[in-house]
Formats: structure tokens, sequence, C-alpha cells
């Protein structure tokens, strides 16, 4: 019974790790393209905005990481 439990434990586990490499892939996805969008703008504005997303999308991916 227990090593039932421990092997279902295990799997839920594994799936949860799959779930954050996904996560993980699209994050840095949307880093990228935040740094794409701002090489390619000239208003300080949005520049800034553009930088807090990704400090915000770089803290989500350190989470992830751990």
């Amino acid at each position: 019974m227990f090593e039932e439990f421990w092997n279902r434990r295990l799997d839920t586990l594994d799936a949860q790790a799959e779930v954050h490499k996904t996560q993980l892939i699209v994050v840095e996805r949307k880093v990228e393209q935040f740094l794409d969008r701002i090489a390619d703008s000239d208003v300080p504005a949005i520049v800034k905005t553009y930088e807090d997303r990704i400090r915000t999308l770089e803290a989500e991916k350190a989470a992830l990481n751990e």
C-alpha cells in the first residue's frame, strides 16, 4: 500500500515537473518577444513598460526554476 502511494506521488511530481518545464519555455519566449519589442521601440515610456514586464517574467522564471 505504501509503495502504491509512493509511486502515485512520484507520478504526480513528474507531471508537475513537466508542467513547470512547459511554463518555463513560455516565459522565456515572452522575454525574448519583449526584448525584440524594446529593440524596435523609440518611446521611452514603452521601453520602461517592457523592461518592467521582463523583470516580472524573470522573477516568474526564477520561481519556476526553484
